[in-house]
């Protein structure tokens, strides 16, 4: 306000930034305005330090987040220092957070300085600043050296504010005193200019009576100030908060202005640019406040955090990124698709608006619409690039043009390579694995030549009590892995040497033992370990990668209403990590793929319905996979980088494939049959049954599409209907392996099966020795055709007649292609 006269400002009307706040996580006060808070960028991790409100009545809270993170986490409080307010902090030299100054105002006196770690909280005492040093309002910051300065400070709009300045020397735990600043200040905001000054803004008058439009610029070398090298604001502003960020604009942020004793909260932002000399408007945040964090994150965005304004204040944050240019904090990563799946390619841009957006691929702009080779484009020119249908012609090196007003930004290359799936073996062997014991028998998983499932059969206890079953190739191989003491369980999944599933824990009580169905984890000769769950009824592990282990856990009410929650254990502690989102009732997990897991979400009651969602090890990560229009959805199985499952379970249901997003899922529908089940995935194949028109239900496994398939189900025993795969393994030499069940008609049973690829010549070998044309093949034919059976018709005309004979006798004169 000295030299307003000596020159004429420049204040460039408009916005400088296209860009605007938004929102990040509110603070956890349950709704209450973090006052006075301090904010600390902390090796990325983003810290509101102090202030309102109280910690048990008593000391300031403290709140950490670190980025990516969907909420804030309560830390250890300033304990024992009381409720401060107006203070001040930063890191020091040696990389301690230090908190200084401000007014402890229980005791009603100076607070302390002490050094805060997340750990312990307030670690120890460090020196105070002079007893010249206002204990209110001082404006603070740190150089670049790690030197912590106190500017003015007093009573802000009641006046006695003084121009003292002073800097902490970490070394030495000392104070030094500077030369005092030309003009008075209170309430003004600080801020290190990056070129070797520190520039102190705004503020209140010494008596209090005025907003300051001042800046003052202290040289930290020569020790000296000057208010005349950067241009005052445009408007009187205190109490705001001053942030340099990444390009060395400074930005000032909210404050008040108008009157001392009756300003107004400002959601406006002020930015200086060195490169001009010169003011600008910046784009206003959504929420006025004052007397508030803000810091610069590692992310490159400036957060507003909290802060005081006409209604009383405010918990929310919102974080701006000041970037002019387009850069890229988001870079499209590199993928591998499966042919016939959804490739999804994400990048995310910041610079000013408008920026314009153009995807390509080697280097050549791509096209919205269909393409030549069978897939489908489309988002070209947004952050999103989607090609359905990928095929191995979209392989290559993708990047997207990112350009505006500024200049042009190309992103790092994303490399695709689409995957096509092996050919589907037209032979399969069929063995049962129904031990000789069991009433029914089901396999469920196989991995290496070991096959897990579950057989049903009587204890002397109980009645078709599941029993977990571990094969290695045989029914004879069949070993009983029922735990000591246990009534049974079943064994769900296999990954290596680790089976997981449930049993029935025993327990003691009154009059005799009861069981709780609980996880369990087994090895592959059967010896048995679980891990514990306190505070839950029953749980269960659904799948594994021989590390993580991922299920559901549920509890119930005395009134019979019944909560699940998706959980995952870890090796070795296998201590519970529950995954359960807010606002759901329930979840659960009922597959893996890498970092990720899959399954379902319910909606809150009355009329919970289910959701398919996906998490990656965190309850923060988790994602819905609902499709947009469905009725309900989940997910069943998930494997190298696909997950199967059903949208419309209920009403009309409709199987498909997800490639880890909601938009992804493409339908799974297959002419000529009733209807499809998809169990799993795995290597871009998919597998599960059909019901065919007849009634009949068979064994089914897919290369990708609905229409490339085959009935596996048809190889097993004539005696043997009702097959189902459950699960799949590709072993090194390249033979499937898929198990599942069936019906065996003459006994009236479920048999666990497991299902063989075998080498073969063509649809004219029909028996082994495969991989041989002879008599047996056609004496195989001949015996099918007699009996009427469908495998018969040759020509798929659903007739058996002349040309399904001269079909078959064509391809058996043509040889082993």
């Amino acid at each position: 306000m000295h030299r307003i006269a000596l020159y004429t400002m420049v204040l460039l009307s408009g916005s400088a930034f296209g860009q605007a706040w938004e929102s990040a996580p509110a603070l956890p006060t349950g709704g209450v305005a973090k006052i006075y808070a301090v904010g600390i960028n902390d090796g990325g991790t983003i810290y509101a330090m102090g202030g309102a409100p109280w910690i048990n009545g008593e000391d300031g809270s403290v709140y950490s987040l670190n980025l990516g993170s969907l909420s804030w986490v309560e830390e250890t409080s300033f304990d024992g220092f009381g409720p401060v307010i107006s203070q001040g902090g930063g890191i020091d030299s040696l990389g301690r957070i230090v908190i200084f100054g401000g007014t402890n105002t229980e005791a009603i006196e100076p607070a302390a300085s002490f050094h805060w770690t997340p750990e312990e909280g307030p670690w120890f005492d460090l020196a105070m600043r002079s007893s010249s040093a206002p204990a209110n309002y001082f404006a603070y910051c740190t150089d670049n050296t790690g030197r912590l300065y106190s500017f003015g400070g007093g009573g802000g709009e009641s006046g006695s504010n003084q121009t003292r300045v002073e800097r902490y020397i970490a070394s030495s735990d000392s104070w030094q005193v500077l030369a005092p600043m030309p003009v008075a200040a209170g309430d003004a905001a600080a801020v290190d200019d990056g070129t070797g000054h520190i520039l102190v803004i705004g503020g209140v008058s010494a008596n209090g009576n005025d907003r300051l439009t001042e800046v003052q610029q202290y040289n930290i070398a020569s020790g000296t100030w000057s208010t005349t090298n950067v241009p005052d604001l445009p408007v009187a502003v205190s109490a705001a908060k001053a942030v340099r960020d990444t390009n060395g604009k400074i930005y000032l942020i909210g404050g008040r202005d108008g009157p001392t004793g009756n300003g107004q909260a400002r959601d406006e932002v002020l930015i200086y640019d060195p490169g001009i000399g010169a003011w600008k408007n910046g784009p206003s945040m959504s929420t006025p406040r004052y007397h508030f964090g803000a810091v610069l994150g590692s992310d490159d965005f400036i957060y507003a955090i909290g802060g005081a304004n006409s209604t009383g204040g405010t918990n929310t944050v919102e974080k701006l990124h000041p970037t002019d240019c387009p850069v890229f904090n988001q870079q499209p990563a590199s993928t591998q698709p499966w042919r016939g799946s959804t490739l999804r390619l994400q990048a995310a841009v910041v610079g000013s608006s408008p920026i314009s957006l153009q995807w390509r691929r080697n280097g050549v702009d791509l096209a919205n619409g269909p393409t030549a080779h069978g897939s489908v484009i489309s988002g070209v020119d947004t952050d999103s690039l989607s090609i359905a249908n990928a095929q191995a012609d979209d392989s290559g090196n993708y990047v997207v043009v990112a350009q505006n007003a500024c200049g042009t930004s190309i992103s790092d290359i994303a490399e695709v390579s689409v995957r096509v799936q092996v050919a589907l073996p037209t032979h399969w062997t069929v063995t049962s694995l129904h031990p000789s014991y069991a009433e029914t028998s089901y396999a469920y998983d196989v991995d290496n030549r070991v096959q897990v499932g579950k057989a049903v059969f009587d204890t002397p206890e109980y009645n078709n009590i599941d029993h977990p079953m571990i094969w290695r190739g045989s029914a004879a191989s069949g070993i009983n892995a029922t735990p000591a003491g246990s009534q049974g369980g079943a064994i769900n999944a296999i990954s290596g040497d680790t089976l997981v599933g449930w049993w029935w824990r025993p327990f003691n009580v009154v009059g005799g033992t009861e069981y709780y169905r609980r996880a369990g984890i087994w090895d592959t000769v059967g010896n048995h370990r679980y891990p514990t769950a306190t505070g839950w009824e029953y749980h269960s592990m659904s799948d594994t990668d021989g590390t993580w282990h991922v299920g559901s856990q549920t509890n119930h009410d005395a009134s019979g209403n019944y909560w699940t929650h998706a959980v995952i254990w870890r090796e070795p502690t296998l201590g519970p990590i529950d995954l359960h989102p807010t606002g759901y009732s329930s979840s659960f997990l009922s597959a893996m793929d890498g970092d990720d897991q899959f399954g379902s979400v319910n909606t809150p009651y009355p009329a919970p319905s289910p959701r398919a969602a996906k998490w990656s090890g965190t309850r923060d990560s988790f994602v819905s996979l609902h499709p947009d229009g469905a009725v309900n959805s989940g997910i069943t199985g998930a494997g190298d980088g696909q997950q199967v499952g059903v949208i419309n379970r209920w009403n009309n249901p409709v199987p498909g494939v997800w490639s880890g997003t909601a938009d992804s899922f493409t339908p799974f529908v297959m002419s000529g049959v009733t209807s499809l089940a998809l169990n799993g995935c795995m290597a871009g194949m998919q597998f599960g049954a059909v019901q065919h028109l007849d009634g009949t239900t068979s064994a089914y496994l897919w290369r990708g599409y609905a229409d490339e398939g085959v009935d596996v189900g048809s190889f097993a025993d004539p005696n043997i209907t009702g097959t189902s795969i459950n699960g799949m393994d590709i072993e090194p030499d390249g033979t499937i392996v898929v198990v599942g069940s069936g019906y065996n008609q003459t006994t009236g049973r479920h048999e666990a099966l497991m299902w063989r690829s075998t080498i073969g010549c063509g649809p004219a070998d029909r028996a082994e020795p495969f991989g041989v044309l002879d008599f047996f093949d056609v004496a195989a034919f001949l015996g099918q055709f007699s009996a009427g059976d469908p495998a018969a018709d040759f020509n798929n005309d659903s007739v058996l007649d002349f040309f399904d004979v001269a079909g078959y006798l064509s391809a058996f004169s043509a040889g082993c292609p």
